[in-house]
């Protein structure tokens, strides 16, 4: 991740990277006014997941490393959600949940 500093609207911002391991042909993979954050490899390794408020509220998003317009994964609808953890076979999400209590959201 890459912070960047909005001067006019008093505010940092941090968006999603991707580069060779040496350092060489990086390119940005996010943009947008809400942040990109906590980014974990897909099991294909053809994807990123992240975090982002860039719906109103946080929610998982998926995107291909070759670019292209983000898509929602994940939206807990009893509140937001903390860190997480794609399982080994890609198809689980283990989350911690902020606010709802247990029982109350949409599985």
């Amino acid at each position: 991740t890459e912070s960047v500093i909005d001067a006019e609207k008093s505010e940092n911002r941090t968006h999603l990277w991707l580069g060779r391991a040496d350092g060489s042909r990086r390119f940005q993979l996010t943009r947008g006014e809400k942040s990109a954050t906590s980014p974990q490899w897909a099991v294909d390794s053809k994807h990123l997941y992240f975090t982002s408020d860039r719906s109103g509220k946080r929610a998982l998003y998926r995107i291909a490393v070759q670019g292209g317009e983000a898509e929602t994964a994940f939206e807990w609808k009893g509140g937001s959600f903390g860190s997480y953890q794609l399982s080994p076979n890609g198809k689980l999400i283990a989350f911690r949940n902020h606010f709802a209590t247990f029982g109350q959201g949409e599985r």
